[in-house]
Order: C-alpha cells, then structure tokens, then sequence
C-alpha cells in the first residue's frame, strides 16, 4: 500500500466489523432518517465478511487528473462515468484495487465513526443544517458533511448509471439512478458538490456471504 493509503484511508478489517456489529445491535432508532441508515448499517454488517481500506477524505484531483488525498485541497467537479474512470484508476497491485465504495461499505465506516463518538447519529441524520448523510469539513473531521458522496448500490461492475446514486443533502433516500436521471444528464453532466467514496480491497473478497451462497 501507499503512504497516501496509510494515512488518509481507515482500515475496515474484522475487529472493526464486530464493534460495529455490536453498535448496531444496541442501538434504537429514534428517527425515520436513522431507522434507514440503522437499516443499511445491519444488512452491511451481514454481508460484508471482508477487509477493506475507505477514504476518510474527499478525494482531489492533480495537475494530471489524477485522484489524491491531502488535507485543504481542491474540489473538482466531474460527471459519473469520469469519476469512476479516475477511482479505478487510483490503485492496483495484485488482488488489490480501488472501486467506488458500496452504500454498505460507506454506511459501516460512518456506523464506526458514531461508535468511537467522533459524532452522533441524530448529526448525521436529523441535522436540518447539516442534512441526511451528508458529506464533517475535509480538513478536519472525515469528510462527512461537506460534500454528498457517490456511491455503488451493489458489488456489480460496470452497470451504468443504474447502480450508481447520490447520498447526502436534504434526506432523500438512496436510490438507483433512473432512465429518466440518464437522459437529463446524471452519468455525464458534472455533479454539483458531489465526489466518489474510494475503497481498495482485494477482488476475491468483494462479495458478501449471502451472494456467495446464491452463487453455490
């Protein structure tokens, strides 16, 4: 892994899943905003059985157009398809790669976060200023509020712009892109005031143990 790794991307591995399967277990839902983040958080802590490493900042763009992570950098606007190209494009070596983070995989770094009090769940989701998991300021409290954030709804590749959305902003719950989002530009006009979550994790690992036993 990269330096850049290392300091800007948290480790998700099985200590990290067991404390936040353990938040979830305990905690009530005391909203309809936090009832369906409680949701995604459960079904997260199921299915992923994996280790992965997630952004804990907005990712900025270089004088080559290449994806890097530093504190008070710049924000740049790109479409869907441009986005993703650059995610793919930030790191492989061997079984590892980056990919644009599944809600899942960004609901259960966002669960850890509420579980070591960094904030809390009614900042994430009831906030009226703030608004329904949105994306704290990138220079100082992992990239949560400033920013929405795309996300993957599944572990499939390649499926454009369907299986893309939107999360942050006024709530509005997450939900697949339609045709009608197509034709009025998502996947390739500019997103205003939204970037990717980036993950790396290994490829053999990237589904869930519900979808490895579909497979069976």
């Amino acid at each position: 892994m990269t330096k850049e790794i290392d300091l800007y991307f948290l480790s998700v591995e099985k200590p990290e899943r067991e404390f936040a399967k353990q938040w979830i277990a305990s905690f009530t839902p005391q909203t309809v905003s936090q009832s369906d983040f409680a949701g995604v958080v459960r079904r997260a802590t199921m299915n992923i059985d994996y280790d992965f490493k997630i952004a804990m900042y907005d990712p900025s763009i270089d004088s080559e157009g290449k994806i890097f992570y530093e504190r008070d950098s710049n924000f740049t606007s790109f479409s869907v398809d441009r986005w993703v190209a650059k995610v793919k494009a930030f790191y492989r070596s061997g079984y590892w790669y980056s990919d644009v983070a599944t809600i899942e995989e960004l609901f259960l770094y966002y669960a850890l976060l509420i579980a070591s009090d960094m904030f809390t769940v009614s900042e994430l989701c009831d906030e009226p200023n703030i608004g329904h998991m949105s994306s704290l300021v990138q220079s100082d409290n992992y990239g949560i509020w400033n920013t929405k954030k795309l996300v993957r709804l599944k572990n499939e590749e390649n499926v454009f712009p369907k299986n893309y959305a939107v999360v942050g902003g006024l709530y509005v719950p997450p939900t697949n892109v339609t045709l009608d989002d197509r034709i009025e530009g998502f996947y390739t006009k500019p997103l205003v005031s939204t970037v990717p979550v980036v993950v790396v994790k290994q490829r053999d690992f990237e589904r869930g143990p519900r979808e490895r036993e579909r497979d069976l």
